[in-house]
């Protein structure tokens, strides 16, 4: 009895555990290896610091995902200077572009998570989940697409503005 109740213990501690950034946590220099339509096809975290990033991690399957990104492309336009928005999805490429294709025009860049570098390091509990890095790569915000706001945003543009932009954080 004591041995079923000791993985019953382990197996409650470890389905609760989630190793992923949290708000306040400074974002290492992850790469993007592959990224669909954007003017390079990879990239990393740092070449976005000075700006806010959302990363929105996204599912072809995903019926909320899809329905948010109408707003994310308003945000983009709205806030082109000042937000960098990253669609993120561990999908096949050759899926996700067949997706993009479906939807002209489609506006964000969308990053194909192949090794679920992103995917691995955020470890989004479910679908929709959205994080909002200060100009500095430090989360200020985990949501999802759907509860960001315009508000929110010029917020966080504001506060960025008295911001001093820091060296990245190297990845261990």
């Amino acid at each position: 009895m004591k041995f079923l109740t000791a993985i019953f213990v382990f197996l409650t501690i470890h389905s609760f555990a989630q190793n992923g950034y949290k708000s306040g946590d400074d974002v290492a220099d992850l790469q993007a290896k592959k990224i669909l339509n954007y003017t390079t096809s990879s990239s990393s975290l740092k070449n976005l610091k000075g700006n806010i990033t959302i990363i929105d991690f996204f599912g072809t399957w995903c019926v909320p995902c899809i329905k948010a990104l109408p707003e994310l492309t308003n945000y983009k336009n709205k806030f082109a200077a000042d937000v960098n928005i990253f669609l993120v999805s561990n999908e096949a490429e050759d899926k996700l572009n067949k997706f993009i294709s479906n939807r002209k025009p489609f506006a964000l860049p969308l990053v194909v998570d192949e090794g679920n570098i992103f995917t691995n390091a955020f470890q989004p509990p479910s679908y929709p989940y959205t994080v909002v890095l200060d100009k500095n790569l430090k989360v200020i915000s985990i949501t999802n697409a759907a509860d960001l706001t315009e508000a929110m945003l010029q917020k966080f543009v504001d506060e960025a503005k008295n911001m001093t932009v820091t060296k990245p954080v190297e990845v261990k």
